[in-house]
């Protein structure tokens, strides 16, 4: 049953559509309701297929963790107290004590794992890794080095990368080094002072809170708590936003979707549009937030000066790997401007329209920037997200362009903000 279920989310996580055209959901169930903790989309392995004139010469990839168990008790533990409080009360309704038992389930399965990876993550960055390893098998004779945040599903996620390669790789060297010093690359959201100002009371937090009056919705809690439960319209709303939180993180730990039990397809769809103009305002380079792109300069510049010492022959490193998180991925691909991961704008409510959270950073996200050496010895470059080779220049809609003007481009972005 887990199998036909990843299958059935793998085929309905399709490819992202031009911006602005109009997404249709199929339901209250639709995987990309999920955003961010939607797993790994499926991948059409042709789309890596290269010109047998170019040669591959150097990988730079950054990954997010794969898929994890719900990163703490937070969620679980407000809607649970709820609960228990109109149990008590006598106005707890039979979908309400549904949804105590899916918590007691919760707490049963994530016991002691709470954000850790899970299976599934485990398995997504080994295909991903396998798939690097079967379009440029020739780069893996070399070094690769990985790192990652402390984080441990991060950790997991390079080593169960790494541990992939290996096993078709046997005579690989490879350097993997994870921890705190890596947070001014990695997880810059914490240790950039002027991101982690605009954070904790940037103006974004107006937009957001008044968005989130206007479109979360109250019914589906009401609909667990009983009528005569007593709780303002806020109070409802944190607990429909917290409902949320827990039926979007099943999949992800290979439990059957419920979304559908609790919510309507409209009132999914908005709880999505919620959590993702959430990450646009704090996490991409949109009118209100551009600290977040101006915190992801450092690492940009590393991949950067990375690809240039590789091509340069100065290391002998041919694949570099990052692990890190959505809260990374997502100011890294505003900042490159990259098609679908970039929308300036003022207003949340055109948010869902433009931008979309499981489009950027669903688990397992990754940008790869390939190098390849012509016959003349000229060096071109693609970039791809999720595995899909992407356009890369404004106005410019070839998938293998001149290393040179890409990072010539990259460089302007970094000097704009």
């Amino acid at each position: 049953m887990r199998m036909i279920l990843l299958t059935l989310i793998f085929c309905m996580a399709a490819l992202h559509p031009a911006a602005g055209t109009a997404i249709r959901y199929t339901g209250a169930d639709d995987p990309r309701l999920c955003g961010t903790m939607m797993p790994y989309p499926a991948v059409d392995p042709a789309l890596s297929a290269y010109p047998d004139s170019l040669t591959p010469v150097c990988i730079t990839h950054l990954g997010r963790h794969g898929a994890r168990f719900l990163s703490s008790e937070k969620k679980v533990g407000k809607l649970e107290k709820m609960l228990l409080r109109a149990d008590s009360l006598g106005t707890l309704t039979r979908r309400g004590a549904d949804a105590l038992a899916m918590i007691a389930r919760i707490r049963d399965y994530t016991r002691g794992r709470w954000g850790a990876l899970d299976s599934l993550g485990i398995a997504e960055q080994a295909a991903i890794a396998a798939r690097m390893y079967d379009n440029y098998p020739g780069l893996f004779r070399g070094y690769v080095s990985g790192i990652a945040t402390y984080v441990p599903r991060a950790v997991m996620s390079m080593y169960s990368f790494i541990h992939a390669l290996t096993e078709r790789q046997k005579d690989m060297e490879s350097y993997a080094a994870e921890g705190r010093r890596f947070d001014p690359l990695l997880r810059f959201f914490t240790t950039d002072r002027a991101y982690v100002a605009y954070l904790d009371s940037g103006a974004w937090r107006t937009l957001e809170r008044e968005y989130d009056r206007i479109t979360l919705p109250t019914a589906p809690a009401r609909r667990l708590l009983g009528d005569r439960y007593p709780a303002s319209d806020g109070q409802l709303r944190e607990a429909t936003a917290a409902l949320y939180g827990i039926v979007s993180s099943l999949p992800a730990a290979g439990q059957q979707p419920e979304a559908s039990s609790y919510f309507s397809a409209a009132e999914m769809e908005a709880c999505w549009r919620v959590a993702n103009a959430d990450h646009w305002l704090k996490r991409t380079a949109s009118l209100p937030s551009s600290p977040a792109a101006r915190a992801a300069i450092p690492l940009l510049r590393q991949m950067i000066e990375q690809t240039d010492s590789a091509l340069a022959m100065q290391t002998p490193v041919r694949v570099t790997l990052r692990f890190a998180h959505a809260e990374t991925i997502m100011p890294l691909l505003s900042l490159m401007r990259l098609p679908g991961c970039d929308y300036s704008g003022d207003s949340p409510a055109e948010v869902a329209g433009k931008w979309h959270d499981w489009h950027v950073a669903p688990l397992a996200a990754n940008i790869q920037i390939v190098c390849f050496r012509a016959p003349s010895g000229e060096i071109y470059a693609r970039v791809s997200l999720n595995e899909t080779p992407v356009p890369a220049l404004p106005g410019d809609r070839r998938l293998i362009i001149p290393w040179s003007r890409l990072r010539a481009h990259l460089l302007r972005e970094i000097s704009a903000l």
